[in-house]
């Protein structure tokens, strides 16, 4: 019998990281061990080899079929590092939003947003240029620019944008060509990835050239993440300018202090979900990531699909399937945990965590992925929101720190600091085969 080991460090999901934006990998500084305690009760760890490593491919001329197996072999375990990673992210995040608000504090940092309103002046205190809706209205008609008529006719969700007379708006901001960037009268303005601002705070920023479009649907009760980068993966392009080594690669990454306060996705979306809303600010009930490039969330989605039990009558699917896809209940399915927190899923995550006193007690029951109406779209994430307290004929009545129905747990620990204050929580399992 083996014995699976799930080890998160460092208990509370710091809102820092969605502040990384889910478009990119985003930063949890949550530590995942995985260790498999096999009958002779030896233990081998899994370590996560750093990098990116080239895959294989058809042009490749070496023969070397070790290397080459060397080489898969790492990109495996980086794979499942990423997949763990996001299984604990999603967990956290999943109790943060199922537990009060009292209790929140138990899984994520902070509490509450430091973003309130509708962040005009906060967006343009931070650099940030904001588009004319109708620059981006295109962005917000679903059913030619993103061929979604099969899911939103399910869903009772109108197709058309705001100037088709729809009810889907779409806001549109980027971090350059501010209204306060700074200017030298007499010199020529500099580019995009050199114009500085100084911040509230009284420190100079340097555009990070992210930028993010945000639709919302008040009559539906609808929130689109459609098309974003974050300040980190936005900065890491376009600063090329930073020190280099010999092999050409940059010495140091881009560090956080170097990039704006205000940053998070779900922050600068609550903003935009404020100002759709004239009444009912606390009419959620679908968020949805469209057409999904990240290349982490892709790999979490087809591992999901891999590990996807179907359910009695369904067929097993190899690749992601058009309308209605395949659903993921967040009470019993690691790969639905893993996807909330896979970086496609954070954003929706902490935007109902952190605005309980706004929104009530909402949750994310489940996910669903699916991809448009076209055979070669990119996948699509669908996330169910309820009321935390509200019964679900379709879903199981258990606890909520129940993350598996197929593990059973044997022992659990928790190591606290001087302070009283957790510092790591493990869960013991044991598979039952």
């Amino acid at each position: 019998m083996k014995l699976l080991y799930f080890v998160c460090g460092a208990v509370l999901l710091s809102k820092a990281a969605s502040n990384f934006a889910p478009e990119s990998q985003l930063s949890h500084d949550v530590d995942v061990a995985v260790a498999i305690k096999d009958s002779h009760n030896s233990t081998r760890n899994l370590t996560a080899i750093s990098g990116d490593p080239e895959p294989d491919n058809e042009t490749d001329n070496d023969t070397d079929d070790e290397t080459d197996d060397e080489t898969r072999q790492k990109e495996g375990l980086e794979r499942t590092k990423k997949w763990n990673k996001a299984m604990c992210s999603g967990q956290k995040l999943f109790l943060a939003m199922a537990n009060p608000a009292t209790q929140t504090t138990r899984f994520i940092v902070p509490l509450h947003s430091s973003w309130y309103g509708t962040l005009f002046n906060e967006l343009r205190a931070w650099g940030y240029k904001e588009f004319p809706m109708i620059e981006k209205d295109y962005m917000c008609d679903f059913e030619h620019y993103e061929n979604l008529k099969t899911a939103f006719t399910a869903l009772k969700i109108d197709t058309r944008s705001d100037r088709q007379g729809g009810d889907n708006i779409c806001y549109h901001v980027e971090h350059n060509d501010s209204p306060i960037r700074e200017k030298d009268p007499g010199v020529a303005e500099p580019p995009k990835n050199k114009q500085t601002y100084i911040g509230p705070d009284g420190k100079r920023y340097r555009a990070t050239s992210a930028y993010s479009t945000i639709g919302v649907n008040p009559e539906s009760g609808v929130l689109f993440f459609i098309h974003r980068m974050s300040a980190l993966e936005a900065a890491r392009s376009t600063w090329t300018d930073r020190p280099r080594d010999e092999d050409f690669e940059y010495i140091d990454d881009v560090k956080p202090e170097e990039l704006p306060l205000f940053r998070a996705t779900s922050d600068i979306a609550w903003g935009f979900w404020n100002r759709a809303h004239n009444q009912d600010i606390t009419n959620i009930k679908f968020i949805m990531s469209t057409t999904i490039i990240n290349d982490d969330t892709q790999d979490i989605i087809n591992r999901a699909l891999k590990e996807w039990v179907p359910p009695k009558g369904q067929q097993k699917v190899t690749e992601v399937p058009p309308w209605p896809g395949v659903t993921f209940n967040l009470h019993g399915d690691n790969e639905g945990l893993a996807l909330l927190g896979s970086p496609n899923g954070l954003a929706a995550g902490f935007f109902l965590a952190q605005h309980k006193t706004q929104l009530g007690e909402k949750l994310i029951s489940k996910i669903t992925v699916f991809r448009s109406d076209t055979a070669t779209s990119l996948p699509n994430l669908l996330f169910w929101v309820k009321d935390a307290f509200e019964s679900d004929d379709d879903e199981e009545k258990d606890d909520p720190e129940k993350i598996d129905t197929d593990l059973e747990m044997v022992d659990a620990k928790v190591k606290r600091g001087r302070d009283g204050g957790v510092v790591i929580k493990e869960h013991v399992f044991r598979a039952r085969l």
